[in-house]
């Protein structure tokens, strides 16, 4: 039909993409007429998306969008219809959860929790093909702590978290265990006090893709102390190196938020960047101490080499 709805869109299964073909399927044909059901936020003019909506309209190609928009809108009903059923379902999980807890914890702190889940559900966007239900909340109600407050972490992550663990993080009595068992941790080989080998064993795991994912996503971040942890790594050992350190980083912080209820505070960098400059000039001065040099050595040196 050589009309571009692909060009005029970035998506075209968004509220505008979805408007449009419902009406191409209704029988609308006008360039204008199309255009003008786009959202304002759409940035090319209507002129721009008209033009792109002009072709020959031929009629088994119609019935072939009319037949795949009907199954996309099937089976986009059906997801609808299994977020309900688990969502019901983690209802009832969350329901017994919090009946425990209450029974454990004091109502002053019953209070405080109430008080995080309206903070935090407050100012997460919402994903395109995400969850029907608030899966912060659910985060609170589950472990207490708010794990999307995690930088870089979504809801697909949080739940398959929830779906692959859930409350059997207990059982891992530390965070190196944890961490062992998605095998995201070394496993170094020392012999003679010495390291000869300490690659991470491979395997497949749901739960570790999912931290992987996570970590793809943050190095694509501009800024942010978890960013920062990736580039340094990856200058130094590259970008596959980097992302499974970047994974092992976060499914820590996930068992210290999830066993220790401690919520996530994201670092300052500026904080960061000054612990790694301490932490260099300390690796300095123990190899000049081990070496026997003094600052004059090393100016000495420096001028001769010049």
């Amino acid at each position: 039909m050589n009309i571009r709805l692909d060009i005029a869109l970035n998506d075209i299964t968004g509220v505008s993409g979805m408007a449009i073909l419902q009406a191409i399927v209704a029988g609308q044909r006008d360039g204008k007429a199309l255009a003008s059901l786009v959202h304002n936020r759409v940035r090319k003019s209507k002129d721009e998306i008209a033009g792109a909506l002009q072709g020959q309209w031929k009629e088994e190609q119609l019935y072939i969008l009319k037949d795949e928009l009907e199954s996309y809108q099937h089976y986009q009903s059906r997801m609808a219809n299994c977020d309900k059923e688990i969502e019901t379902l983690l209802k009832q999980i969350t329901a017994r959860i919090a009946a425990t807890r209450k029974a454990e914890v004091p109502a002053t702190d019953n209070t405080s929790l109430v008080a995080t889940v309206k903070k935090a559900t407050g100012k997460n966007r919402k994903q395109k093909n995400g969850a029907a239900y608030d899966v912060s909340k659910l985060s609170m109600e589950y472990f207490g702590v708010d794990l999307l407050e995690v930088e870089g972490i979504g809801e697909a992550t949080v739940m398959t978290f929830i779906a692959e663990v859930g409350s059997d993080i207990i059982k891992f009595p530390n965070k190196k265990n944890f961490t062992s068992w998605l095998r995201l941790s070394p496993n170094n080989k020392i012999t003679g006090g010495k390291v000869f080998s300490s690659r991470t064993p491979k395997g497949k795991n749901i739960l570790s893709n999912a931290f992987r994912l996570a970590a793809n996503t943050i190095a694509q971040r501009k800024d942010g102390v978890l960013k920062k942890i990736f580039s340094r790594i990856a200058f130094k050992k590259g970008r596959a190196a980097a992302i499974t350190a970047l994974a092992r980083r976060l499914a820590e912080i996930f068992w210290i938020m999830t066993v220790k209820k401690v919520p996530y505070k994201a670092q300052n960098e500026k904080d960061y960047e000054e612990r790694t400059k301490n932490n260099v000039i300390k690796n300095i001065q123990h190899k000049m101490r081990r070496l026997n040099l003094t600052v004059e050595d090393i100016g000495m040196k420096g001028l001769v080499a010049g």
